[in-house]
């Protein structure tokens, strides 16, 4: 793992993703919950979004669903959003984004996919 790289992913998604549009993000160890970089990090909220992560797997695996999980979001008020996934094996993400800030699409569909390959790299 490479902390200064992780970083640098870290801040080059902020910085591309536009003044304000992300609010919060964390990424954190899927076990432990403990954050191992961020931006306006909230470990609270990441052990609490954590949680969420779990019992969604285990509750669709009771259901008779694939227990895979790659992401979830929560609409907030505010035009505000939380999205949780999973990196790695042992590795999670959290991030609260600003929706009046930049566009779902451009978020799901270019921004994201870039920084989890960084943050894929510098696990590596």
């Amino acid at each position: 793992m490479n902390m200064n790289d992780l970083r640098k992913a870290v801040d080059t998604f902020v910085e591309s993703s536009g003044d304000g549009a992300i609010v919060t993000t964390d990424l954190f160890d899927s076990f432990s919950g403990m954050t191992i970089a961020g931006f306006n990090s909230n470990p609270t909220s990441s052990a609490l979004f954590n949680g969420i992560y779990n019992q969604l797997l285990e509750s669709l695996g009771n259901s008779g669903f694939p227990d895979q999980l790659k992401y979830y979001y929560l609409y907030l008020e505010n035009d505000q959003i939380v999205i949780v996934g999973q990196v790695k094996e042992v590795y999670r993400y959290a991030m609260i984004v600003n929706l009046k800030k930049i566009p779902l699409g451009m978020l799901l569909g270019i921004l994201l996919p870039k920084y989890l390959k960084n943050i894929e790299d510098a696990l590596s």
